[in-house]
């Protein structure tokens, strides 16, 4: 009676890890072209595709698998998806590992959790559990990960990532016109002529609080050539202000967008010179690349 009833916490349990890594895959794949975009743990979209592989043909095996080897390999995904959390917490990085927004200080515990509730769950074999399971397991894993990961590709391949209202990407904007003009607000017609710093950041990044905290402290237009300009991203409306850098933006006008905002991977730094953006860095570049900006002026 109690090995039966070991043998049902378990077959109640593995719906857990199984529903977390398709939803792990499915949001990995819906955004995969923000990911590959930006300067995350799966920023390369090979990578990005082998994990969305992997989770999905994962949660087929824990699935469909004899109970010995779906709890194995319960315990060896998600130590691995812990340690894959820790460090990107660590390092500050985003793990993307429920697409964008949803970053490591939360899925972190939450594969600990699984981690520990699974060791507590370990099952022993019933009769009925035969060797051929694991072929026809297999067939399944391989067939669902394909499809998860070419959803994720398709997606990939048919993003526009040089254009600049999906993608404000520093690498693919240098040499570009700057996108956010009297078109989006009238203010912003200030742009188009001299020299501008612009910056892009959010709320809930704090690496952008840093970066404004650590090299914009009440900072203000070192010539009547050169501005400033900061964005506040993350929302359906972004706030902006001139000659002026801030994270709270209480009363400043708005751009508000018809649909999806822009993908910045922030904070991003942009310099204008008449309109065009000459030079630019964001991520994990942009603190280099202000500390260089400074020294040159120095």
């Amino acid at each position: 009676m109690n090995s039966k009833r070991l043998f049902l916490r378990w077959d109640t349990f593995r719906w857990i890890p199984i529903c977390v890594l398709f939803a792990g895959a499915t949001f990995k794949a819906w955004y995969a072209p923000q990911i590959v975009a930006g300067s995350g743990l799966l920023s390369d979209e090979w990578f990005l595709l082998t994990v969305v592989f992997v989770e999905a043909a994962a949660a087929v095996l824990i699935l469909a698998s004899p109970r010995p080897l779906a709890w194995r390999l319960t315990i060896a995904l998600f130590a691995t998806l812990s340690c894959a959390a820790a460090y990107a917490l660590w390092t500050g990085q985003d793990c993307d590992c429920f697409g964008k927004g949803i970053g490591p200080r939360y899925t972190l515990p939450l594969d600990l959790g699984i981690l520990l509730l699974a060791l507590a769950c370990m099952p022993k074999p019933l009769a009925d559990d035969q060797a051929r399971q694991i072929k026809r397991a297999l067939v399944m894993a391989n067939g669902v990960g394909f499809l998860f990961a070419g959803v994720g590709l398709v997606y990939t391949q048919s993003a526009e990532l040089n254009d600049p209202i999906q993608f404000m990407l520093a690498d693919s904007m240098i040499d570009q016109r700057w996108p956010l003009t009297e078109e989006y607000h009238p203010d912003l017609e200030a742009l188009r002529t001299g020299q501008w710093m612009v910056l892009v950041v959010r709320h809930d990044c704090s690496h952008c609080r840093e970066l404004i905290e650590t090299y914009f402290d009440e900072p203000r237009p070192r010539s009547a050539q050169e501005r400033f300009a900061t964005f506040v991203a993350g929302e359906s409306t972004w706030p902006f202000v001139l000659d002026r850098v801030a994270l709270d933006l209480a009363d400043a006008p708005t751009i508000a967008w018809p649909e999806d905002e822009p993908f910045v991977a922030s904070p991003a730094v942009f310099i204008l010179n008449d309109g065009t953006v000459v030079q630019a860095a964001d991520g994990n570049d942009a603190d280099d690349f202000v500390v260089g900006l400074f020294a040159d002026d120095g």
